[in-house]
């Protein structure tokens, strides 16, 4: 009888962990940045990740155009990185240092490449989770 309570426990919560949504349990997400026809500016909302993990937003962007990040959040420990992904190396591919705890910048692109625009919570509430959006532009 206890053999086959502890059986279906563990078969409901393996079920229950791969059906719920990877948000709620506040799992990093990577999504890539597609600008609406005729725009160069994209804008998204999540909420901000754990402590250690970031959000990524990917987009390729050309030699000499300029990037601008805006990012608006309730919390005060809310900040975003941008890195390049394919091109440069890795002790070259920081364009933003998430040292910097930036939260709106402009900045060229140095080479073509596609870029990671990262954000970050250096709160340390793991519980709660605050909202964001952010704002990338390509001009």
């Amino acid at each position: 009888m206890f053999r086959d309570l502890f059986t279906l426990a563990t078969v409901v919560s393996i079920v229950f962990a791969f059906t719920i949504s990877s948000e709620v349990f506040g799992a990093p997400i990577e999504k890539r940045v597609v600008f609406p026809r005729g725009r160069g500016v994209a804008t998204y909302r999540g909420k901000l990740p754990q402590r250690y993990d970031y959000d990524a937003y990917i987009l390729p962007a050309k030699t000499g155009r300029f990037i601008t990040v805006k990012l608006i959040s309730a919390d005060p420990d809310a900040y975003f990185a941008i890195y390049e992904t394919k091109v440069l190396g890795p002790d070259e591919d920081t364009i933003l240092a998430n040292d910097r705890r930036s939260v709106q910048w402009t900045g060229q692109i140095p080479v073509n490449g596609e870029y990671s625009v990262q954000v970050y919570d250096a709160g340390n509430n793991r519980l709660e989770r605050g909202a964001y959006t952010i704002e990338i532009a390509i001009l």
